[in-house]
């Protein structure tokens, strides 16, 4: 699973997938000094009682969101946030009265949603790096904004889609400052309903959902401008929601099941939480796909948020994230995870408090504990018996500091938790 997730890599020595991946997106390694381990709720704006991470910066340092003020009339706001700062509200200098904040770019500065001030002057907005808002316009014989509206990585590419009058159908769309709007039609033959979701860096790569109003399943689609729109094989039922940022792995779901198709768009599919679980749904994947994010129903219609790694396999959010140094207060439920950071380090999504308020988090990550190595409930010579067998044949598991190569590193890293005895 991890080779082939790897798309081919090398997994013996150093692998590089990740350095190679920052040099193409013009990052400059070891510039960003990482955020602390932890969990942060987000807030609310001053009188509201909803909010939800929608999207992150690459690095997780920060968050794009939005929010709900109830009273006197229902106004939704977007936020950003970070941990050093906290919420800052997206307000004035071209915003309306009414902001849906959904997606950000690689580097946090530029960041795209929904705005209005009434039911008929919506408009899909790109806040360009610059700090110019532009207002993008609507497809011809789709009056009506549809789903939620995302900026690639590189914040050029703005992707969505729009509503007929009547909102029964819905087209795709994709808008580049320099080309402009660009419908991107349907998958199959006979739908008249597309979405999407997500995009690549660069915004070449696109990825969503193609249906019929009248009737039939959903299914997900992948977009380039070489070969337009198409569905992705086996993908009746589902929906494509996320891919990475060079284009190659794409994740969403099939009927009941969260999935991910490869580089060569084959599809695998992700295990259940619980073998009794109703459903799941794939959001979101790190740039290099070993982490993949969603939500998924439990046997009693529960909702939680679920992470995926090679190396764990599917598991419940908060066991996740407790296992990194990032621990969900009493009280609270992870109702889905919706982002990850392109590094992979970062969760946002939202919970469900004491009060039953749905609120925005963000988590994140440390390191996973790698002292008990086989996971026997002891620190003793068969942890690391067990660990040099995964290092000597570079398992995942044996990538214990989580930095994607399996070296010299991560024997430091295992026995600096194993000679403690734990991890603090």
């Amino acid at each position: 699973m991890y080779a082939r997730i790897a798309n081919g890599l090398s997994v013996g020595g150093r692998r590089s997938r990740g350095g190679l991946l920052a040099i193409a997106l013009g990052l400059s390694a070891g510039t960003t000094i990482a955020a602390e381990p932890g969990f942060h709720l987000v807030g609310f704006a001053p009188g509201g009682n909803e909010s939800v991470v929608m999207d992150l910066s690459r690095d997780g340092e920060i968050a794009a969101g939005w929010g709900v003020v109830p009273v006197p009339t229902p106004t939704s706001f977007g936020f950003t946030w970070t941990a050093a700062g906290g919420m800052t509200l997206v307000t004035g200098g071209g915003f309306r009265s009414n902001v849906f904040l959904n997606g950000i770019s690689a580097d946090g500065t530029a960041f795209s949603g929904i705005h209005w001030n009434t039911n008929f002057d919506k408009s899909v907005f790109l806040r360009q790096s610059n700090g110019v808002v532009v207002n993008i316009p609507n497809l011809p014989g789709y009056p009506v904004l549809g789903d939620s509206q995302w900026v690639s990585g590189d914040g050029l590419t703005v992707v969505g889609s729009c509503r007929t009058s009547n909102s029964r159908f819905a087209q795709a769309f994709r808008w580049t400052s320099s080309g402009g709007l660009q419908a991107l039609g349907f998958a199959r033959g006979g739908d008249n309903i597309s979405h999407a979701y997500s995009a690549s860096h660069d915004g070449r790569v696109i990825v969503g959902e193609s249906a019929n109003f009248g009737g039939g399943t959903s299914a997900g689609f992948v977009w380039t401008p070489g070969e337009g729109i198409r569905m992705l094989p086996d993908s009746n039922g589902g929906e494509a929601w996320g891919v990475t940022a060079d284009g190659t792995i794409i994740v969403g779901t099939i009927p009941t099941r969260g999935a991910w198709w490869d580089a060569q768009r084959q599809l695998h599919t992700l295990p259940l939480v619980n073998p009794t679980d109703r459903s799941m749904i794939a959001r979101s994947v790190s740039d290099d796909g070993m982490v993949i994010t969603g939500s998924f129903q439990t046997s009693t219609n529960e909702l939680n948020g679920f992470v995926w790694t090679p190396s764990t396999g599917s598991v419940l959010a908060a066991d996740f994230f407790a296992s990194r140094s990032a621990v969900v207060p009493q009280g609270y439920r992870v109702y889905e995870c919706v982002p990850v950071s392109g590094d992979g380090k970062t969760i946002g999504g939202r919970v469900i408090g004491p009060n039953g308020w749905p609120q925005g988090f963000v988590a994140h990550l440390g390191p996973p504990c790698s002292a008990d190595f086989n996971k026997d409930g002891g620190v003793d010579g068969a942890d690391v018996e067990s660990f040099f067998v995964m290092w000597q044949s570079a398992e995942a598991d044996a990538d214990v500091n989580e930095d994607g190569g399996i070296d010299g590193s991560d024997v430091e890293t295992f026995f600096g938790a194993w000679e403690a005895g734990g991890c603090a």
